[in-house]
C-alpha cells in the first residue's frame, strides 16, 4: 500500500469513530460544499454555465427553441435576450407557475407559452407541486407535502406536427426527474435528425425516478456528442458510468455530431477532454 493509501486508511478510521464531534461535522460540511462547487452544483443558470452556453450559441443563431419545464421563464428570458429573432415555445404544466409565465411574456409575440407537460405520449398525469419551493414541480415523483394537479401531457412529436415545426434548433428540458419521458416523446424528431441541440438535467430526482444518465443519452439515438455544462465550457466526452452520480445537479448537452459548427459553439473553452 502506498503512503497515501495508508494515510487514507488512518483518516477514515479517525473520522468514522468521531463523526459526531463538532469539528468533524463542521469539516464534513465544508468538504460537502467544496465538492458541490467542484461538481458545479450551483443551481443558478447565470453562474453554472447555462446562460454562458446561450451566449455562445448566438453565433449559430437558433431560430426555433423549446423550453420544456419553463417554470416562470428565467431561462426563456435569457434565451430571448440572446436570440431576439427566435421563436420560443415554453411549456409549463403547473397552473400557478404557468400564470406567471404567461403574464411575463404576454406582450412578446416571439414567445408562446403552453400550459401542458411534454412526455412520451399524449394523455394526462398527476403533477406534484411543491408549494414551499415553487420552482419544483414533477410528474416523476410527488414531493412531500406537495399540492397536486391533473395536467395535460403531449408528446413532443405531436406538438411539432401541430405547430408545423420542421426543425428544433435548441431543446432545453428541465423536468425534475421526468426528462427521460420528455425525450421519448421526440423519438420521431430525433430519428429524422430534426433536433440540433438538446440540454437536459440530471439531479437527485433521477435516483427517485430510477432514471440513469445512460437512459437519457440512449433516448437520443445515434449521432450525438454529449457533455456536461460548466461555467466556461461544456466538457464533451463519451458516456462514462462516472456520470451516474445523482447527489449533485448536472446539466448535460447533446449536439449533433455531424454539425461541427455547433460542436465548436457548444464546447467553448476547454470543451473536449
Amino acid at each position: 500500500m502506498t503512503s497515501w493509501g495508508r494515510a487514507r486508511v488512518r483518516l477514515f478510521r479517525a473520522v468514522s469513530v468521531r463523526r459526531e464531534h463538532a469539528l468533524v461535522r463542521r469539516s464534513a460540511s465544508v468538504a460537502a460544499a467544496f465538492l458541490a462547487a467542484y461538481e458545479n452544483d450551483d443551481g443558478d443558470a447565470e453562474h453554472d454555465g447555462e446562460f454562458a452556453l446561450l451566449a455562445r450559441l448566438a453565433q449559430v443563431e437558433p431560430v426555433v427553441i423549446l423550453d420544456v419545464g419553463a417554470n416562470v421563464g428565467h431561462w426563456t428570458a435569457a434565451a430571448r435576450r440572446c436570440f431576439p429573432n427566435a421563436t420560443i415555445h415554453a411549456f409549463e404544466p403547473a397552473p400557478p407557475t404557468f400564470d406567471r409565465l404567461q403574464r411575463r411574456f404576454a406582450h412578446d409575440g416571439g414567445v408562446h407559452a403552453h400550459p401542458v407537460a411534454l412526455g412520451a405520449g399524449t394523455g394526462s398525469a398527476r403533477l406534484g407541486y411543491d408549494v414551499a419551493h415553487t420552482e419544483v414541480a414533477s410528474l416523476a415523483v410527488l414531493p412531500a407535502g406537495s399540492e397536486t394537479f391533473d395536467v395535460a401531457v403531449r408528446a413532443g412529436d405531436d406538438v411539432l406536427d401541430e405547430h408545423a415545426i420542421e426543425r428544433v434548433h435548441l431543446l432545453k428540458v428541465d423536468a425534475e426527474g421526468y426528462d427521460l419521458e420528455v425525450l421519448r416523446g421526440f423519438v420521431r424528431a430525433f430519428a429524422r435528425g430534426a433536433v440540433d441541440i438538446v440540454q437536459f438535467e440530471v439531479s437527485p430526482w433521477n435516483s427517485v425516478a430510477r432514471v440513469w444518465v445512460h437512459d437519457l443519452v440512449d433516448a437520443l439515438g445515434e449521432g450525438w456528442t454529449t457533455g456536461r455544462v460548466f461555467p466556461q465550457h461544456v466538457a464533451l466526452a463519451p458516456y462514462s458510468p462516472e456520470l451516474e452520480r445523482f447527489q449533485h445537479r448536472q446539466n448535460h448537452v447533446a449536439v449533433r455530431a455531424d454539425r461541427p459548427d455547433l460542436v465548436v459553439a457548444v464546447a467553448g473553452r476547454r470543451g473536449h477532454r
